[in-house]
C-alpha cells in the first residue's frame, strides 16, 4: 500500500478520535468549563437561601432589605459561578402585564446570574406579600424560578396576579 494511502488512513482514524475534545466555539481543545466540569449547585443553593432569608428578615423587621449584608447570610455578591443581586422594585406603570400597581415594599427580588450561561442556568428568587384570608395581615410568599440555559439575562421577573405568583415565560418554576 501507498504510503500517502497509510498516512490518510491513519490521519482520518486520529482525527474522529481527536474531534470529541474540541471546543468551536473557544477553537480549543478541554475547554476548561465543560458541561461535565460545572456541576455547581450553588445558584439554587444561594437564591433559595435568599428567599428564606428574605422571609425571616420580612417577619422579624416588617421590611425586605436591599443589602446582602443586612441578610447576615454569608453569600457574597461574586463568586466564580455566579453574581448575586437585589433588586430594589420600582413602581411598575400599569399595562397589560401589571393590571393593578403595587406599592413597592411589597415585593423584593433576587438575582443569581450565571458566568456561564451555556452550561448553568440563571435563578430568580421573589418575595411576595399575600394577604392571609383568615387574619387580612401579610404574609411573605416565597418564589424561584430557573431560566433555561444560554440566556443569560433576563427583562422579566416573578410576578403576582392576585394570590398567584408566576414565573416569567423562558423559565420554570423550582420547588
Amino acid at each position: 500500500m501507498n504510503n500517502w494511502v497509510k498516512l490518510s488512513i491513519y490521519s482520518g482514524a486520529l482525527i474522529s478520535l481527536i474531534l470529541p475534545f474540541y471546543d468551536f466555539e473557544c477553537h480549543c481543545f478541554f475547554p476548561k468549563n465543560t458541561p461535565e466540569k460545572v456541576t455547581s449547585k450553588e445558584g439554587i443553593q444561594y437564591i433559595r437561601t435568599l428567599v428564606k432569608g428574605q422571609t425571616v428578615y420580612f417577619v422579624e423587621n416588617g421590611e425586605f432589605t436591599f443589602n446582602l449584608e443586612e441578610l447576615q447570610l454569608g453569600i457574597k455578591p461574586e463568586t466564580d459561578d455566579y453574581s448575586y443581586q437585589i433588586l430594589e422594585p420600582m413602581v411598575p406603570v400599569q399595562s397589560v402585564s401589571y393590571p393593578l400597581p403595587e406599592p413597592p415594599g411589597d415585593r423584593i427580588f433576587m438575582i443569581a446570574q450565571s458566568k456561564q450561561p451555556q452550561y448553568q442556568p440563571s435563578y430568580f428568587g421573589a418575595v411576595f406579600l399575600i394577604i392571609d384570608p383568615d387574619s387580612l395581615e401579610k404574609r411573605p410568599v416565597g418564589l424561584i424560578c430557573q431560566s433555561e440555559m444560554g440566556d443569560s439575562s433576563r427583562s422579566e421577573l416573578p410576578q403576582r396576579f392576585g394570590d398567584k405568583i408566576s414565573c416569567p415565560p423562558g423559565s420554570k418554576t423550582l420547588d
